[in-house]
């Protein structure tokens, strides 16, 4: 007995159904899901129909399919993403909004509810730090701790850092790319922001990243600018690392 699909992926929302042929000598196997939202319908002797309910959990959710004949035993997983744009998530202590997502809603990356102000550096003259990765905060902050009384000396780094206590770790200060990822979406994430207090800014004011510039001395900021109703303009720029500007920790979920 065998399956064409054995692992399934469903968006947060879609109702359709997928069909999965099932090639068997014996015609009187059976199907069963073990999970309510994911329901398994036999459509003829090759056929089986999957669909699944609309995912309001705000995380992503796993079910398997099984199809059995006598003990023969064939599963398909089915995953549900749960994630999107501006969605508020609260998982084992940890809270943010998700700024992106995978294509399925998997996976993605949360923005901290609140934000400070600080220096990159306390020093704009310090020494080379090889945090250079545009894409992956998280590589640019073990660049950083490898560095004697980081703590002490790198500001941002370390704001972001403190929320890593109680068990919870993971967070960071995002590479260029993903706080320009993350100014692209302000308006979706102000849209639930605004419940904790602190919003994204949205004028012409600027968020460290952690991405070093190639200078040394300076560092890579993100800015987002309203020129009109209809036009904004989103980029980055090299500013000196003693510099105070906003900072927001992010976490991959």
């Amino acid at each position: 007995m065998s399956i064409s699909s054995p692992v399934i992926y469903f968006y947060k929302t879609e109702n359709v159904n997928f069909l999965n042929t099932v090639t068997s000598d014996f015609l009187y196997w059976e199907i069963h899901s073990d999970k309510s939202w994911c329901e398994v319908k036999r459509k003829n002797e090759t056929v089986i129909s999957i669909s699944v309910s609309d995912n309001i959990t705000k995380k992503s959710r796993e079910a398997s399919v099984k199809i059995q004949y006598g003990n023969i035993i064939r599963i398909i997983t089915v995953y549900q993403g749960g994630y999107d744009v501006g969605d508020y998530y609260n998982e084992e202590h940890i809270q943010g909004i998700v700024y992106e997502t995978d294509t399925y809603g998997m996976h993605g990356k949360i923005v901290s509810l609140d934000e400070s102000e600080c220096k990159w550096s306390i020093d704009s003259d310090m020494l080379i730090t090889q945090s250079r990765d545009y894409d992956d905060g998280e590589n640019n902050m073990e660049q950083i701790k490898r560095i004697n009384n980081w703590q002490s000396l790198y500001p941002a780094f370390y704001w972001c850092d403190l929320k890593n206590k109680n068990g919870i770790d993971g967070w960071y200060l995002p590479a260029i790319d993903e706080i320009l990822k993350i100014k692209s979406n302000t308006k979706k994430l102000n849209a639930n922001l605004i419940f904790y207090g602190t919003t994204l800014d949205d004028n012409n004011l600027y968020y460290w990243s952690s991405t070093e510039h190639e200078n040394s001395l300076d560092a890579y900021v993100s800015f987002y600018k309203k020129l009109s109703e209809d036009m904004i303009s989103y980029g980055s720029v090299s500013k000196g690392k003693s510099n105070i500007y906003k900072v927001r920790a992010i976490r991959k979920i």
